[in-house]
C-alpha cells in the first residue's frame, strides 16, 4: 500500500512538473478566471480554467494541464475514519516530506468551502537530480483538502516556480469551486 501511494504521489507531483514562489497567504480578494465545470470523480464538481485541456493521466488519472502547470483531484480512504481535514492534511504533509528531497516555505491555510473545512497545503519541493545526468526538479504545489464521510478528496495543483503568482489564481478559484453533485 505505501508504495502505490508513493507512486501516486511522485506521479502526481513530478508528472505535471510544475510549482511556485509565493510567500503570501490565500488572496482575500480572489479574482475570477473563464472556467469550466468538470467532474474528475464520480460525486463531486470542480470548475478548472479553460486555458487548462482535460488529459488521461498516469493511473487512469484525469489530469487538467496547461504548458506549465496542472490540476489533479484524486481522493482515497482517510487513514482513520474520525480523521478531519487538519490531521489529514498534517499526515499528506508529511508523505510528501518523505518522498522529496526538500520541502520549503511550507504554509498551510484553512477556509471554508461550500460548507466544509478545506486545509491548503502549499510549498515549494525539490527532487535533486544526478551529477551531469539530471537536472534538478524544483516546483510548487497548493494542495487542498477536504475530508468527509472517512474519504479525503484531494486537488492537486503544481506550477513552476516563476509561474506560480499567475497559475495561483486558478489554482485558488479550483479549490473554492469543489462541491459534490447528488
Amino acid at each position: 500500500m505505501k508504495k502505490i501511494i508513493f507512486f501516486l504521489l511522485i506521479a502526481i507531483l513530478t508528472i505535471p512538473l510544475f510549482a511556485c514562489d509565493n510567500k503570501n497567504n490565500f488572496s482575500s480578494n480572489l479574482q475570477l478566471v473563464e472556467a469550466i465545470t468538470y467532474s474528475p470523480l464520480e460525486n463531486i464538481a470542480i470548475d478548472i480554467p479553460t486555458e487548462y485541456k482535460e488529459e488521461m493521466g498516469n493511473y487512469g488519472i484525469l489530469t487538467y494541464k496547461k504548458n506549465n502547470a496542472s490540476i489533479i483531484v484524486t481522493s482515497e480512504p482517510t487513514k482513520k475514519t474520525d480523521d478531519d481535514v487538519a490531521a489529514y492534511g498534517h499526515y499528506a504533509l508529511k508523505q510528501y516530506s518523505d518522498t522529496f528531497d526538500k520541502l520549503s516555505d511550507i504554509e498551510e491555510i484553512y477556509f471554508e468551502v461550500n460548507g466544509l473545512q478545506c486545509k491548503v497545503n502549499q510549498f515549494k519541493y525539490i527532487i535533486y537530480g544526478e551529477a551531469g545526468e539530471m537536472d534538478d526538479i524544483e516546483r510548487y504545489c497548493y494542495v487542498g483538502y477536504i475530508v468527509k464521510d472517512g474519504t479525503a478528496y484531494i486537488i492537486s495543483c503544481v506550477s513552476t516556480v516563476p509561474t506560480f503568482e499567475y497559475n495561483k489564481i486558478g489554482f485558488e478559484q479550483a479549490v473554492k469551486s469543489f462541491r459534490f453533485i447528488d
